[in-house]
């Protein structure tokens, strides 16, 4: 067994090597065991300690980045379905009203017009209904185009609504065609 001893000089710095030998019968073989256990587990121990702090970190990461993957998908998801129920508003919208003149369509018309009759059976009450309908209106959109016809239909739409109660129904059947639903009249 080899023993290497660095030998400084007066001011410290390196001057040589002590080497010692020593013969190997004399060396305590248990001790040297002893210690070579003790290294491999100290080296187990640093591995398994290193191992943890990147596992730690890992997991530590890996939580951060899914909370974060998460709240952007729940700000995704709640604007998503926001914008969904606009859309799904609007095409209820579009479904029963007119596109023009964002009067109540046929469909609208119906229902509006069996709940009249149903509040009038109920309170006893009567329920009227006007047609209308535009004399050579076809003339209008031939003679100025139809832009010209959409703003008379929209020009007829608002002087129908400043005639009529708020909660009386306006309805364009479509064409030149308007309906009228006046509710809670006291005689025919």
């Amino acid at each position: 067994l080899i023993s290497l001893y660095e030998l400084p000089d007066i001011h410290g710095n390196e001057m040589g090597y002590f080497l010692l030998f020593n013969d190997l019968d004399q060396v305590d073989m248990q001790s040297v065991v002893g210690i070579r256990e003790r290294l491999v587990l100290v080296a187990t121990l640093a591995i398994l300690l290193l191992v943890s702090a990147f596992y730690y970190l890992y997991v530590k990461r890996y939580r951060v980045l899914m909370n974060e993957l998460n709240e952007k998908l729940e700000q995704e998801v709640a604007s998503k379905t926001l914008e969904l129920e606009e859309k799904n508003e609007n095409l209820k919208h579009l479904a029963h009203h007119d596109a023009l003149t964002q009067l109540p369509n046929r469909l609208l018309f119906m229902d509006r017009l069996e709940q009249a009759i149903r509040y009038a059976k109920r309170h006893k009450s009567h329920v009227s209904v006007l047609f209308l309908d535009l004399d050579r209106f076809k003339e209008v959109n031939d003679t100025f185009g139809h832009e010209a016809g959409d703003k008379l239909l929209q020009a007829i739409t608002r002087r129908l609504r400043k005639c009529l109660r708020d909660y009386d129904t306006i309805a364009r059947l479509g064409g030149d065609e308007f309906t009228v639903i006046l509710e809670g009249l006291e005689e025919p």
